[in-house]
């Protein structure tokens, strides 16, 4: 059995970071909009309109293209916008690391995350 190469271990590692943070982030996703800006990504979903405050200007068009697919998945803004933020950061975590690694040590990677 020929074993990983050191990028894969390193893929691995992200990858299973961003799992493990994805684990964490679900249980604690907000249960309601909570804020006038997340009422006016909420509606963007529906009609983007920056100069109208939906949302507000620069308009974030990536993310609400986003949302608009997880939307298509889920059937409710809410919870379409929060899985979508919680997946971000999750892979926030696994690129942390991958940026880390290529600069330091696998093991300062990890105290990053």
């Amino acid at each position: 059995m020929r074993c990983l190469s050191k990028s894969s271990r390193r893929l691995l590692a992200a990858a299973g970071l961003s799992l493990c943070a994805a684990f964490l982030y679900f249980p604690f996703l907000s249960a309601s909009l909570d804020d006038f800006d997340s009422y006016n990504f909420a509606r963007a979903l529906f009609e983007f309109a920056p100069a109208r405050f939906q949302p507000h200007p620069p308009g974030y068009v990536w993310y609400v293209w986003l949302g608009r697919l997880t939307l298509a998945i889920t059937g409710d803004p809410h919870i379409a916008l929060t899985t979508l933020s919680a997946l971000c950061g999750a892979l926030v975590c696994g690129m942390l690391f991958l940026s880390t690694t290529a600069l330091l040590s696998s093991r300062v990677a990890l105290t990053t995350v």
